[in-house]
Protein backbone atom coordinates (compact mmCIF):
# COMPACT_ATOMS: atom_id res chain seq x y z
CA UNK A 1 0.00 0.00 0.00
CA UNK A 2 1.54 3.31 -1.09
CA UNK A 3 1.25 6.49 0.96
CA UNK A 4 -1.34 7.87 -1.43
CA UNK A 5 -3.38 4.69 -1.40
CA UNK A 6 -3.44 4.79 2.38
CA UNK A 7 -4.46 8.46 2.36
CA UNK A 8 -7.37 7.78 0.00
CA UNK A 9 -8.51 4.73 1.99
CA UNK A 10 -8.50 6.66 5.29
CA UNK A 11 -10.28 9.68 3.84
CA UNK A 12 -12.89 7.42 2.25
CA UNK A 13 -13.51 5.75 5.59
CA UNK A 14 -13.88 9.14 7.29
CA UNK A 15 -16.33 10.25 4.62
CA UNK A 16 -18.32 7.06 5.17
CA UNK A 17 -18.66 8.09 8.82
CA UNK A 18 -20.11 11.47 7.85
CA UNK A 19 -16.99 13.66 7.90
CA UNK A 20 -17.35 16.57 5.46
CA UNK A 21 -15.00 19.14 7.03
CA UNK A 22 -11.23 18.72 7.45
CA UNK A 23 -9.22 21.17 9.54
CA UNK A 24 -5.67 20.95 8.19
CA UNK A 25 -2.44 22.01 9.92
CA UNK A 26 0.18 21.50 7.18
CA UNK A 27 3.57 20.11 8.11
CA UNK A 28 6.33 17.88 6.81
CA UNK A 29 5.22 14.40 7.83
CA UNK A 30 1.56 14.89 6.86
CA UNK A 31 2.62 15.87 3.32
CA UNK A 32 0.87 12.79 1.81
CA UNK A 33 -2.47 14.11 3.07
CA UNK A 34 -1.73 17.75 2.25
CA UNK A 35 -0.57 16.88 -1.27
CA UNK A 36 -3.69 14.87 -2.06
CA UNK A 37 -6.07 17.41 -0.53
CA UNK A 38 -4.35 20.19 -2.50
CA UNK A 39 -4.31 18.54 -5.93
CA UNK A 40 -6.64 15.54 -5.89
CA UNK A 41 -10.41 15.51 -6.29
CA UNK A 42 -12.32 14.96 -3.05
CA UNK A 43 -15.65 15.92 -1.41
CA UNK A 44 -14.24 17.66 1.70
CA UNK A 45 -14.34 21.30 2.71
CA UNK A 46 -10.84 22.29 3.84
CA UNK A 47 -10.06 24.74 6.66
CA UNK A 48 -6.36 25.58 7.10
CA UNK A 49 -4.81 26.51 10.47
CA UNK A 50 -1.20 26.98 11.56
CA UNK A 51 -1.85 26.22 15.25
CA UNK A 52 -3.04 22.73 16.21
CA UNK A 53 -4.67 23.76 19.49
CA UNK A 54 -6.76 26.47 17.84
CA UNK A 55 -7.51 24.14 14.94
CA UNK A 56 -8.89 21.40 17.17
CA UNK A 57 -11.17 23.81 19.05
CA UNK A 58 -12.30 25.26 15.73
CA UNK A 59 -13.15 21.70 14.67
CA UNK A 60 -15.14 21.23 17.87
CA UNK A 61 -17.24 24.26 16.95
CA UNK A 62 -17.76 22.97 13.42
CA UNK A 63 -18.92 19.62 14.74
CA UNK A 64 -21.38 21.21 17.14
CA UNK A 65 -22.68 23.61 14.50
CA UNK A 66 -23.16 21.09 11.69
CA UNK A 67 -23.95 18.15 14.01
CA UNK A 68 -21.52 15.88 12.19
CA UNK A 69 -18.02 14.52 12.86
CA UNK A 70 -15.04 16.69 11.89
CA UNK A 71 -11.40 15.66 11.39
CA UNK A 72 -8.23 17.54 12.35
CA UNK A 73 -5.02 16.76 10.44
CA UNK A 74 -1.66 17.31 12.18
CA UNK A 75 1.97 16.56 11.50
CA UNK A 76 4.16 14.45 13.80
CA UNK A 77 5.76 15.12 17.19
CA UNK A 78 4.46 17.56 19.78
CA UNK A 79 1.95 18.94 17.25
CA UNK A 80 -0.30 16.03 18.22
CA UNK A 81 -0.20 16.95 21.91
CA UNK A 82 -1.65 20.38 21.12
CA UNK A 83 -5.01 18.73 20.39
CA UNK A 84 -5.37 17.20 23.86
CA UNK A 85 -7.33 20.11 25.38
CA UNK A 86 -9.96 19.92 22.64
CA UNK A 87 -10.11 16.13 22.99
CA UNK A 88 -10.92 16.53 26.68
CA UNK A 89 -13.68 19.01 25.83
CA UNK A 90 -15.05 16.76 23.08
CA UNK A 91 -14.94 13.75 25.40
CA UNK A 92 -17.09 15.45 28.02
CA UNK A 93 -19.54 17.00 25.54
CA UNK A 94 -19.66 13.79 23.47
CA UNK A 95 -18.80 15.65 20.28
CA UNK A 96 -17.39 13.50 17.44
CA UNK A 97 -13.87 14.57 16.50
CA UNK A 98 -11.22 12.60 14.62
CA UNK A 99 -7.58 13.53 15.27
CA UNK A 100 -5.66 12.40 12.21
CA UNK A 101 -1.94 12.56 12.98
CA UNK A 102 0.97 11.73 10.71
CA UNK A 103 3.95 9.88 12.18
CA UNK A 104 7.36 8.56 11.26
CA UNK A 105 7.70 4.76 10.81
CA UNK A 106 7.30 2.68 13.98
CA UNK A 107 10.92 1.55 13.73
CA UNK A 108 12.02 5.06 14.78
CA UNK A 109 10.25 4.93 18.15
CA UNK A 110 12.55 4.99 21.13
CA UNK A 111 15.47 6.08 18.98
CA UNK A 112 15.44 9.77 19.90
CA UNK A 113 15.21 10.69 16.21
CA UNK A 114 13.82 14.18 15.44
CA UNK A 115 10.02 14.53 15.33
CA UNK A 116 9.67 11.09 16.91
CA UNK A 117 7.71 10.53 20.11
CA UNK A 118 5.24 7.88 21.22
CA UNK A 119 2.34 9.90 19.86
CA UNK A 120 0.07 6.90 19.32
CA UNK A 121 -0.74 6.89 23.06
CA UNK A 122 -0.85 10.65 23.66
CA UNK A 123 -4.63 11.04 23.48
CA UNK A 124 -5.76 7.59 24.60
CA UNK A 125 -7.15 8.76 27.97
CA UNK A 126 -9.83 10.85 26.25
CA UNK A 127 -10.35 9.07 22.93
CA UNK A 128 -12.75 6.14 22.70
CA UNK A 129 -10.83 4.58 19.81
CA UNK A 130 -7.21 4.72 18.72
CA UNK A 131 -5.56 3.40 15.58
CA UNK A 132 -1.83 3.10 14.93
CA UNK A 133 -1.52 2.36 11.22
CA UNK A 134 1.47 1.55 9.06
CA UNK A 135 0.52 0.57 5.51
CA UNK A 136 -2.70 -0.89 6.88
CA UNK A 137 -6.36 -0.04 6.13
CA UNK A 138 -8.59 1.82 8.57
CA UNK A 139 -11.88 0.30 9.76
CA UNK A 140 -14.08 2.75 11.66
CA UNK A 141 -17.29 0.76 12.13
CA UNK A 142 -16.92 0.64 15.95
CA UNK A 143 -17.07 4.49 16.21
CA UNK A 144 -20.26 5.55 18.01
CA UNK A 145 -19.85 9.20 16.87
CA UNK A 146 -20.20 10.36 20.48
CA UNK A 147 -16.55 10.83 21.33
CA UNK A 148 -13.16 11.80 19.87
CA UNK A 149 -10.96 9.20 18.21
CA UNK A 150 -7.26 9.22 17.31
CA UNK A 151 -5.95 7.88 13.99
CA UNK A 152 -2.15 7.82 13.89
CA UNK A 153 -0.69 7.09 10.44
CA UNK A 154 2.98 6.17 9.92
CA UNK A 155 4.48 7.33 6.63
CA UNK A 156 7.86 6.34 5.22
CA UNK A 157 9.76 8.30 2.59
CA UNK A 158 9.31 9.26 -0.16
CA UNK A 159 6.32 10.96 1.39
CA UNK A 160 4.69 12.19 -1.82
CA UNK A 161 4.05 9.77 -4.67
CA UNK A 162 4.85 10.74 -8.23
CA UNK A 163 1.71 9.11 -9.64
CA UNK A 164 -1.14 11.38 -10.87
CA UNK A 165 -3.68 12.59 -8.28
CA UNK A 166 -6.28 10.00 -7.36
CA UNK A 167 -9.74 10.43 -8.89
CA UNK A 168 -12.34 10.23 -6.16
CA UNK A 169 -14.67 7.42 -7.14
CA UNK A 170 -18.42 7.91 -7.30
CA UNK A 171 -18.88 4.81 -5.20
CA UNK A 172 -16.97 6.34 -2.29
CA UNK A 173 -18.70 9.69 -2.73
CA UNK A 174 -22.13 8.12 -2.44
CA UNK A 175 -21.34 6.29 0.79
CA UNK A 176 -22.80 7.90 3.91
CA UNK A 177 -22.51 7.22 7.59
CA UNK A 178 -25.22 5.01 8.98
CA UNK A 179 -25.92 5.78 12.58
CA UNK A 180 -27.99 3.38 14.54
CA UNK A 181 -30.69 5.44 16.24
CA UNK A 182 -31.40 4.74 19.83
CA UNK A 183 -34.91 3.48 20.46
CA UNK A 184 -36.83 3.69 23.66
CA UNK A 185 -37.32 0.22 25.00
CA UNK A 186 -40.11 -0.74 27.35
CA UNK A 187 -37.80 -0.55 30.36
CA UNK A 188 -36.92 3.08 29.53
CA UNK A 189 -40.56 4.06 29.20
CA UNK A 190 -41.25 2.26 32.46
CA UNK A 191 -38.37 4.09 34.17
CA UNK A 192 -39.77 7.47 33.10
CA UNK A 193 -43.28 6.59 34.29
CA UNK A 194 -41.88 5.39 37.61
CA UNK A 195 -39.97 8.64 38.04
CA UNK A 196 -43.02 10.79 37.28
CA UNK A 197 -45.72 8.92 39.18
CA UNK A 198 -45.14 10.57 42.58
CA UNK A 199 -44.10 13.99 41.28
CA UNK A 200 -46.36 17.01 40.98
CA UNK A 201 -44.14 19.99 40.16
CA UNK A 202 -41.21 19.15 37.85
CA UNK A 203 -38.92 21.82 36.44
CA UNK A 204 -37.69 21.25 32.90
CA UNK A 205 -34.09 22.27 32.28
CA UNK A 206 -33.13 22.64 28.63
CA UNK A 207 -29.42 22.80 27.81
CA UNK A 208 -27.41 22.38 24.63
CA UNK A 209 -26.43 19.51 22.34
CA UNK A 210 -29.80 17.78 22.15
CA UNK A 211 -30.78 15.74 19.10
CA UNK A 212 -34.02 17.68 18.78
CA UNK A 213 -34.42 20.57 16.36
CA UNK A 214 -35.38 24.01 17.68
CA UNK A 215 -38.83 23.77 16.10
CA UNK A 216 -39.42 20.36 17.70
CA UNK A 217 -38.38 21.65 21.11
CA UNK A 218 -40.53 24.78 20.90
CA UNK A 219 -43.57 22.82 19.76
CA UNK A 220 -43.22 20.21 22.50
CA UNK A 221 -42.45 22.68 25.27
CA UNK A 222 -45.53 24.75 24.39
CA UNK A 223 -47.65 21.61 24.28
CA UNK A 224 -46.41 20.43 27.68
CA UNK A 225 -47.06 23.84 29.25
CA UNK A 226 -44.57 23.14 32.07
CA UNK A 227 -42.10 25.64 33.58
CA UNK A 228 -38.70 25.48 31.90
CA UNK A 229 -35.27 26.95 32.55
CA UNK A 230 -33.65 27.70 29.19
CA UNK A 231 -29.88 27.69 29.51
CA UNK A 232 -27.99 29.86 27.02
CA UNK A 233 -26.51 26.75 25.36
CA UNK A 234 -30.04 25.69 24.35
CA UNK A 235 -30.13 28.68 21.95
CA UNK A 236 -33.73 29.25 23.03
CA UNK A 237 -33.16 31.56 25.99
CA UNK A 238 -35.63 34.49 25.97
CA UNK A 239 -37.40 33.01 22.96
CA UNK A 240 -40.66 34.96 22.46
CA UNK A 241 -42.77 31.81 21.99
CA UNK A 242 -41.61 30.45 25.36
CA UNK A 243 -41.67 33.63 27.45
CA UNK A 244 -44.73 32.52 29.47
CA UNK A 245 -43.04 29.24 30.45
CA UNK A 246 -39.48 30.42 31.07
CA UNK A 247 -38.04 30.47 34.59
CA UNK A 248 -35.16 32.94 35.05
CA UNK A 249 -34.07 32.24 38.65
CA UNK A 250 -34.28 28.48 39.18
CA UNK A 251 -32.30 28.39 42.45
CA UNK A 252 -34.66 30.83 44.15
CA UNK A 253 -37.70 28.97 42.81
CA UNK A 254 -36.37 25.65 44.13
CA UNK A 255 -35.58 27.17 47.54
CA UNK A 256 -39.14 28.53 47.67
CA UNK A 257 -40.50 25.01 47.11
CA UNK A 258 -42.03 25.68 43.70
CA UNK A 259 -40.55 22.47 42.25
CA UNK A 260 -40.14 18.94 43.54
CA UNK A 261 -37.99 17.43 40.76
CA UNK A 262 -35.73 18.20 37.80
CA UNK A 263 -36.03 16.91 34.23
CA UNK A 264 -32.88 17.79 32.28
CA UNK A 265 -33.05 17.69 28.47
CA UNK A 266 -29.61 17.89 26.83
CA UNK A 267 -26.04 18.03 28.06
CA UNK A 268 -24.82 18.91 31.55
CA UNK A 269 -25.87 22.54 32.21
CA UNK A 270 -23.18 25.16 32.78
CA UNK A 271 -25.29 27.48 34.93
CA UNK A 272 -24.37 27.94 38.58
CA UNK A 273 -27.74 26.64 39.76
CA UNK A 274 -26.84 23.15 38.52
CA UNK A 275 -23.89 23.00 40.91
CA UNK A 276 -26.17 24.26 43.69
CA UNK A 277 -28.29 21.13 43.24
CA UNK A 278 -25.56 19.27 45.14
CA UNK A 279 -26.86 21.10 48.24
CA UNK A 280 -30.54 21.10 47.23
CA UNK A 281 -31.03 17.44 46.31
CA UNK A 282 -34.13 16.83 44.22
CA UNK A 283 -35.13 13.75 42.21
CA UNK A 284 -33.39 14.31 38.88
CA UNK A 285 -33.84 12.59 35.53
CA UNK A 286 -31.58 13.23 32.54
CA UNK A 287 -32.84 12.89 28.97
CA UNK A 288 -29.60 13.11 27.08
CA UNK A 289 -27.17 11.46 24.71
CA UNK A 290 -24.50 12.26 27.30
CA UNK A 291 -23.47 9.58 29.77
CA UNK A 292 -22.70 12.18 32.43
CA UNK A 293 -25.19 13.21 35.13
CA UNK A 294 -23.13 16.30 36.00
CA UNK A 295 -23.81 15.66 39.70
CA UNK A 296 -21.78 13.67 42.21
CA UNK A 297 -24.71 11.36 42.89
CA UNK A 298 -25.54 9.06 39.99
CA UNK A 299 -29.00 9.75 38.59
CA UNK A 300 -31.12 8.00 35.99
CA UNK A 301 -30.09 8.84 32.41
CA UNK A 302 -32.26 7.97 29.40
CA UNK A 303 -31.42 8.60 25.73
CA UNK A 304 -33.07 11.62 24.10
CA UNK A 305 -35.86 10.52 21.81
CA UNK A 306 -39.27 11.75 20.65
CA UNK A 307 -40.80 9.02 22.84
CA UNK A 308 -39.79 11.06 25.87
CA UNK A 309 -42.10 13.92 24.90
CA UNK A 310 -44.95 11.49 24.23
CA UNK A 311 -44.64 10.03 27.72
CA UNK A 312 -44.19 13.43 29.32
CA UNK A 313 -47.28 14.68 27.50
CA UNK A 314 -49.33 12.02 29.29
CA UNK A 315 -47.95 13.24 32.61
CA UNK A 316 -48.81 16.84 31.74
CA UNK A 317 -52.38 15.93 30.83
CA UNK A 318 -53.00 14.14 34.12
CA UNK A 319 -51.15 16.47 36.48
Amino acid sequence: MTNREQVVQILTELQNQGVRHLVVCPGGRNAPFVDFLSYGKHPFQIHTHFDERAASFFALGLSQNFKQPVAVLTTSGTAVSETLSACIENHHTQTPLAILSADRPKSYRGSGAPQTIDQAELLSSHCSLKFDLEKAPLELLPWDLKSPIHINVCFDEPLVDTQPPHEWSKSSENLTAKKKSESWEDKQTSALKSFLKDLKKPLLVLSGQTHFSKDTLIQNLKSLNLPVFLESTSQLKNHPELKDLEIHFPSLAIQAGHFDSILRIGQVPLHRFWRDLEFQPLPTLHISSSAYPGLSEQRLILPDNEKFFEELQQFSLHS
